[in-house]
């Protein structure tokens, strides 16, 4: 019988057949001393995911135990998410999206090992490369190693949601389920336990603008999803930095206006245009019809005329 493993890495996966690939094997390459899990969790793809990673898991013979689920109905990123981190019997949880990767071997070692010493810290994250779909790259956090506060995290994502390991004794709120995004939350709730610690080192790779993320919202629909997820991070905070989440409400709410009033205007603009295209074709009809009957009684040049203008 195996022994219980020491890291449980979450790796949820929803339509990435261009990148899973690359997220399990940075997994894969870890260098550890101790027992590790990959919990997969694969929301219902519809593209070849499923079949990339079966392919991969029939030829790996490691020893990291890899536990794949292929849902046979789409829950939602959050209820795929939450449900993943129920599967984890690991000491310690790592995250890896399918559309993101691990590029240091010794990734989980040495944040194992920090939090193996420091037991007042919650989790330890870590630095990474954004990798525009253009090729480019540049540093997550250009910021020293430091305890982080919860401040920062209400201001901005500090770390990549690729770097941080944490210790498996969370109890997700049941609210989490209808948020349209987990980082943030998870990272307040895990530093409500214990401080999270930053390390800048480069450990992950962090896509943006990539094509296989497809967990995708209508405008009016992303932006009613925006506003709740704000009020419920204030709720959240104790109300402690209401003038930040007022602030990103507003800035959604501005937004909505904006293009309400630009879908007005173009519409407007188009309907003008049409009716402008419309005369010209009105115009043009009765020209070809004055001349269509002129010729009427030469079937010959009555032939050509058809065929030149229809």
């Amino acid at each position: 019988m195996s022994k219980a493993p020491l890291v449980s890495v979450v790796m949820i996966t929803y339509n990435h057949q261009d990148y899973i690939e690359e997220a399990i094997n940075g997994v894969l390459i870890q260098e550890c001393d101790f027992e590790v899990e990959l919990i997969i969790a694969n929301d219902s793809s519809t593209d070849k995911t499923d079949n990339t990673i079966n392919k991969l898991i029939a030829t790996y013979s490691g020893d990291i135990i890899i536990r794949y689920y292929n849902h046979s109905k789409n829950k939602g990123i959050m209820p795929n998410f939450i449900w993943a981190l129920n599967q984890c019997d690991g000491k310690y949880i790592a995250l890896c999206e399918g559309d993101d990767y691990w590029t240091d071997s010794s990734k989980l070692k040495r944040q194992v090992s920090f939090l193996e010493k420091n037991i007042f810290c919650s989790a330890i994250a870590e630095n990474s490369m954004v990798l525009y779909d253009n090729g480019t790259k540049n540093l997550f956090g250009i910021k020293k190693s430091r305890q982080i506060k919860e401040k920062e995290i209400v201001r901005c994502r500090q770390f990549a949601t690729a770097s941080i390991v944490f210790r498996n004794n969370l109890r997700i709120p049941e609210a989490f389920n209808s948020l349209i995004a987990g980082d943030t939350p998870l990272f307040l709730l895990i530093n409500k336990e214990a401080p999270i610690y930053y390390e800048n080192i480069v450990s992950s790779i962090y896509r943006r603008g990539k094509q296989g993320e497809t967990y995708k919202f209508s405008g009016l629909s992303k932006r009613k999803k925006l506003v709740s997820y704000n009020l419920f991070l204030n709720e959240f905070t104790n109300e402690n930095y209401s003038q930040i989440f007022n602030l990103h409400i507003r800035r959604i709410e501005s937004s909505a206006t904006r293009e309400h009033k630009l879908s007005r205007f173009l519409r407007s603009y188009i309907n003008r245009i049409d009716n402008y295209i419309y005369k010209l074709y009105l115009k043009w009809f009765n020209v070809k019809q004055h001349y269509y009957f002129d010729i009427a009684n030469y079937p010959f040049y009555k032939k050509i005329f058809y065929r030149i203008f229809g």
